[in-house]
């Protein structure tokens, strides 16, 4: 799955970091979920949580992480 932050971060209400977090808390064990965003706070916020939630950090780099799910 990817989850593509970098149009919608403009955007009022729910930050990008949160639709993240729920699309992988949400997301079935071994799926892997592709994060896109130009905000290094987003990514950052997503792999802490991810990683604080036993999930595995697969690939990351400037603009892009990828988690799979535990």
């Amino acid at each position: 799955m990817r989850i593509d932050l970098r149009q919608s971060e403009e955007m009022c209400g729910e930050s990008g970091a949160a639709r993240a977090i729920a699309a992988i808390a949400s997301a079935h064990r071994g799926e892997r979920i592709e994060v896109l965003s130009d905000n290094a706070d987003h990514l950052f916020a997503v792999r802490t949580w991810a990683e604080r939630h036993g999930h595995s950090l697969r690939e990351q780099d400037s603009r892009r992480v990828l988690i799979e799910v535990a």
